[in-house]
């Protein structure tokens, strides 16, 4: 691995900076070639291998990298997950401990996971922070990657102002859709990963909650679901993820997947956090009402009465992003040019050129026809007796 001085960042570059997505950053990995073969080699496994992460100068030595991804993982443009502490205890960078570099390999347009993102935020829902970078591994280019905020204990404080709660990763291993699998936790361990408090998991409270959903009455289950979920909030999550057209979320085609739940401190209210969203934007006529009826929690909590109609307000109002101001179309021609030709020198992505531009337009086709799809939608369905 190449001898590099380790030297701390300066003040005035913050996370903030890190994932400012009006620039194109550049990010350096050097490792020693034969950890980088066998990383591309094994990418099926979590291995760890050595390296030094550098960015606008300031260099973390002895950080942890290895393959990521389910669907996306390939050697030919590994995903990566970046430990700043695997080798060096408590070491950080610009307060993380953690950085993920998604090469996008399951989206040739590179813009499905970045404006996803930017739509659960500007609906008021806590996601993951994105920008794009170039990554040179040993000083040659390895393509166009999206830097993402890892969903650990940094991202719980500076979105819940609080951090010492229960996370969990939903693992896809078969279908699921919420429903009751047995008494205890140990049926459930296997789907929600902790994330934090590893040694205590404490799935009590999930467990709760599905029995809620499975057996309750529905006199029970509408007193009782404001103890585990805003109802409202997660209306609005699901409204999100069918106005993206994702297929591949909480009903998604396959069950449940893509996500993290969070369970507040000394609480039993739990938050959905969205994930891996490189699937979504994929057809503009994506009904409105997809799977909704083939989740177990889905569907009891859109059967309480105020919740339907929150529903359909936040997908109006993620519609909204469509309309006028063309917010969504700027935010997709801006990164567009700030990215363009770092796609188009890349020479590991997984179309060539002519097959980027055109992921590029069919993005700009769902943002062009999408709301005007939604918006009938609801009102044929508002206009139904």
């Amino acid at each position: 691995m190449a001898a590099l001085s380790a030297c701390l960042p300066a003040l005035a570059e913050t996370a903030d900076e890190l994932f400012d997505d009006r620039i194109l950053h550049d990010v350096r990995l050097y490792i020693h070639p034969s950890d980088w073969r066998a990383l591309k080699l094994n990418f099926t496994e979590n291995t760890y291998y050595p390296a030094d992460f550098s960015w606008r100068g300031s260099t973390v030595e002895s950080v942890g990298i290895r393959s990521r991804g389910l669907g996306s993982r390939t050697d030919v443009k590994p995903g990566l997950r970046v430990d700043f502490n695997r080798y060096t205890k408590d070491q950080e960078f610009l307060g993380l401990n953690a950085l993920v570099l998604d090469n996008v390999y399951q989206d040739p347009s590179f813009l499905r996971e970045y404006l996803s993102m930017r739509v659960f935020r500007r609906l008021g829902l806590p996601a993951p922070r994105e920008a794009f970078a170039r990554l040179y591994v040993n000083d040659q280019y390895a393509g166009l990657y999206v830097l993402v905020e890892e969903i650990n204990k940094d991202f719980l404080k500076r979105n819940f102002g609080q951090n010492d709660g229960h996370l969990y990763e939903y693992k896809w291993l078969t279908e699921y859709r919420f429903e009751r699998l047995g008494d205890g936790p140990d049926s459930y361990l296997d789907k929600f990963k902790p994330v934090t408090h590893e040694r205590d998991p404490d799935l009590g409270p999930l467990v709760e909650l599905i029995r809620l959903a499975n057996q309750a009455s529905d006199q029970e289950f509408a007193a009782r679901i404001p103890e585990f979920l805003d109802p409202k909030l997660f209306a609005t999550h699901l409204a999100v993820e069918n106005f993206l057209a994702e297929w591949d979320g909480i009903v998604g085609y396959a069950g449940m997947n893509n996500f993290y739940l969070y369970r507040l401190e000394e609480s039993n209210r739990f938050q959905f956090i969205p994930w891996d969203k490189d699937v979504t934007l994929s057809k503009p006529e994506h009904p409105i009402h997809y799977n909704l009826d083939q989740n177990v929690l889905v569907r009891r909590v859109l059967a309480l009465p105020e919740v339907l109609p929150a529903y359909l307000n936040a997908l109006e109002a993620a519609a909204g992003g469509c309309d006028t101001d063309d917010w969504l179309a700027g935010q997709l021609e801006r990164a567009y040019a700030l990215f363009r030709e770092a796609a188009l020198a890349d020479p590991f992505k997984p179309r060539d050129n002519a097959g980027f531009e055109g992921s590029v337009q069919a993005a700009r086709d769902f943002v062009r026809d999408r709301g005007g799809f939604v918006r009938w939608q609801l009102e044929a369905l508002r206009a139904t007796p």
